[in-house]
């Protein structure tokens, strides 16, 4: 089913000026205690016709935040923003790595992903997937001003 964007904004009870500049994804089983700790950092919070999906804002920013723990779960809300012209996902939870060097609070930029996981063959990526080279070279600077360690190489993802 292939929805318009004015579709999209009706079922979401949401307006125009109320698309997201941000999408946050988080992939955990404890959401309550996510939903809690996260929202907090957002000014006029409030649940829109999508459940558990939330909308504030932060620095002037429209954010949106959801729990989305598995492709399944996280393909809707992107699909949903993504059609909407929200321009930035940010996927942030647990992950493991087989690299000695990735320690426990690193962030990891995909570059590239190779898929796993199933649900990205209905978006017409079946092997790999390619970020914009530059917005990882972006990120990775930006992270490290911050005193926080990244790395960016190959990820897997997977439903597994």
């Amino acid at each position: 089913m292939k929805l318009t964007h004015i579709e999209w904004l009706k079922l979401g009870g949401l307006t125009e000026r109320e698309i997201p500049d941000l999408l946050i994804l988080e992939g955990t089983w404890w959401d309550k205690e996510s939903y809690r700790s996260r929202l907090a950092y957002l000014e006029d919070v409030r649940e829109l016709d999508f459940p558990n999906m939330y909308i504030g804002s932060h620095n002037n920013k429209r954010v949106m935040f959801c729990c989305a723990y598995g492709a399944p779960r996280a393909v809707e809300p992107i699909h949903i923003f993504g059609s909407l012209g929200t321009p930035t996902v940010i996927q942030i939870g647990s992950c493991g790595s087989l690299q000695p060097n990735i320690r426990t609070g690193d962030i990891v930029l995909p570059d590239p992903a190779q898929i796993g996981e199933g649900a990205s063959q209905y978006y017409g990526a079946s092997v790999e997937s390619f970020p914009e080279s530059e917005m990882v070279q972006d990120a990775l600077r930006h992270i490290g001003e911050q005193g926080i360690v990244a790395h960016s190489g190959r990820h897997l993802t997977t439903s597994a």
